[in-house]
């Protein structure tokens, strides 16, 4: 009985080890067939490999290695599909990766990009860390974007030809060019240095000083300056033409780089500046008049003035500064008129010293609102409430030429202002009518009334270069070109 028992017990263990061993034999075989189904790299298997369901499980019969790459460690299968890793293979993919990827069109910033890579599962993967600054999209033509900025300075075409030449100036005859540029008065305009005289500037009582292309086929408007808080009176070119010296309500007179629109300087005052100019000779040197105050400044050292120029009695509120030729001598005119006297409309100052030459020039008694010099001789001229342009002489004593003036414009209070033309034979003034008045130098008489279509006109100012080419403003903001 007990071998029978012991017989049975065997031959059931044998039968239960035959039964677990035609499983392996048929799990092996289902493996080897899904194998080849999904070997996709074309790897021949071993006979030898064993496929137990632990064996991949068991922490403790791997091998695996770990290599650092790029700070990050690696885990590496110890079997026959990986070889061996090395630190100069990573160093090869690296240097093969940036090769490919250096055709890419990336913008490149001024912080430095980072490229990191991954190799984990043997990719990599590009990240980059790069500013604010706009990027190129280049997969479509559509998305590129490219910022273009105006050419402010050149010498135009219709310029260029006639610099050099001085032709006889006639009454412009027709309308070119109609603008509607400002919201409020506009108390100024004024055109650039002739190299640049395809340019000229308006000034305006909503706070903005504008820079304008006379002959654009686009925008005319080319710059908005907007450095004031309040209503801008006077404006400047520089002597090069690429610099303006804006005078403002908001107590402060302003030098601004045209071509960046940048502020370049900031000249504070107690009062309102309502006008201010550049020496024609010390060029870095402006006088801004104020309430009750002329004023020498050195553009480059703006935060205070360099000289005040003094006088015994109130000068009121100074209206325009003009300078000579030489620079040694300007002169400044002024609403201050009493009952009695009128001695300090117009006054003569030296500029070095500071002290006033002459407080006598114009004995009547009518404020004086603009002054120019006149190109060819030795007169300068005086815009009077009157209604009238005064001829006064630039050299000692100063004397107003009674036989000739210019008379017909109408002022009714407005700040009008009037030029002269570039060979001198014509004098041109805005009037509260709405025309421009055209007279004749030689002889003071009235040449010819051109209809501007505008309330008041407030400021005429003839072009540098081109003869018989105008450009005047209006109360309501709008700009007119005749020529």
């Amino acid at each position: 009985m007990e071998l029978l028992q012991s017989y049975d017990i065997s031959s059931g263990e044998s039968e239960e080890d035959n039964e677990n061993a035609k499983d392996n034999k048929l799990m092996k075989d289902n493996i080897q067939d899904i194998q080849k189904e999904t070997n996709y790299f074309g790897i021949e298997l071993e006979e030898n490999t064993s496929y137990s369901n632990d064996s991949s499980c068991d922490d403790s019969n791997s091998t695996d290695e770990m290599l650092e790459i790029g700070g990050s460690r690696v885990e590496i299968p110890n079997s026959s599909f990986w070889r061996e890793f090395k630190a100069e293979d990573v160093k090869q993919i690296t240097s093969d990766t940036s090769k490919k990827l250096s055709h890419l069109p990336v913008i490149k910033s001024q912080s430095s990009v980072k490229r990191k890579y991954d190799c984990s599962n043997n990719s990599h993967t590009v990240q980059q860390q790069s500013s604010k600054e706009t990027k190129l999209d280049y997969s479509t033509k559509s998305n590129e974007t490219v910022s273009l900025q105006r050419k402010v300075f050149y010498i135009h075409s219709k310029i260029q030809s006639r610099m050099h030449t001085l032709s006889h100036n006639f009454p412009p005859e027709k309308l070119d060019r109609h603008i509607d540029g400002h919201g409020g008065v506009v108390n100024k305009v004024k055109w650039n240095v002739p190299s640049f005289s395809h340019l000229f500037l308006s000034t305006s009582m909503d706070s903005c000083l504008k820079i304008w292309n006379a002959f654009s086929a686009e925008s005319a408007c080319i710059r908005n300056l907007m450095h004031h808080g309040k209503a801008v009176k006077d404006a400047e070119w520089s002597h090069d033409g690429r610099s303006i010296l804006s005078c403002s309500y908001d107590r402060s007179a302003i030098v601004t780089d045209v071509e960046s629109g940048k502020q370049v300087c900031k000249l504070e005052h107690a009062g309102y500046v309502t006008c201010g100019k550049f020496n024609p000779v010390r060029r870095c040197q402006v006088v801004t008049g104020s309430t009750n105050s002329l004023q020498h400044w050195d553009i480059r050292t703006p935060h205070t003035a360099c000289k005040n120029f003094q006088y015994h009695d109130d000068l009121g509120q100074i209206q325009d500064v003009l300078f000579t030729k030489d620079g040694n001598q300007f002169f400044s005119c002024s609403d201050m008129v009493t009952r009695d006297s009128a001695d300090r409309n117009i006054m003569a100052w030296d500029y070095t010293s500071g002290v006033p030459l002459s407080n006598q020039i114009y004995q009547e008694r009518y404020a004086c609102v603009r002054l120019k010099l006149h190109p060819t001789s030795s007169y300068f001229m005086a815009q009077t409430h009157g209604g009238y342009v005064a001829i006064f002489s630039t050299s000692r004593p100063y004397k107003m030429v009674r036989s000739k003036r210019f008379e017909g414009h109408t002022l009714l209070g407005y700040s009008i202002g009037f030029d002269v033309s570039r060979d001198g034979s014509l004098v041109v003034s805005g009037s509260s009518d709405g025309k421009i008045h055209i007279y004749d130098y030689q002889t003071g008489k009235l040449k010819k009334q051109l209809s501007t279509g505008l309330d008041v006109c407030m400021d005429v100012m003839c072009h540098p270069v081109l003869a018989s080419t105008i450009v005047c403003c209006s109360w309501g903001g709008g700009i007119r070109i005749f020529h």
